[in-house]
């Protein structure tokens, strides 16, 4: 069986473009502050799928998961994130 992930860890070696992308998902930033997050690998418009339950994202690459991919929890989303829901989440 594996080795549970260590957040933290994961946490500190996330690049300071993302983890400011991620932190104002988290603090439910517009749906236009969110429209401005590009892909720092080709440069594509991010897209973002929100967890059923409402208590998870996905912010991901459309052109490939290789250049970002990356699951955050989220405790309030804002409406327009409600808007995303779907993806293939496992539960």
């Amino acid at each position: 069986m594996p080795e549970p992930v260590d957040n933290d860890i994961v946490w500190k070696m996330t690049p300071e473009w993302l983890k400011e992308m991620i932190t104002a998902l988290r603090e439910g930033c517009t749906e236009d502050v969110f429209a401005t997050f590009v892909c720092n690998e080709c440069g594509a418009a991010l897209e973002l799928d929100l967890h059923p339950d409402l208590t998870a994202f996905s912010l991901y690459c459309p052109k490939s998961t290789e250049h970002l991919c990356a699951s955050e929890d989220i405790e309030d989303p804002p409406e327009w994130m409600k808007a995303r829901i779907g993806g293939d989440w496992l539960d």
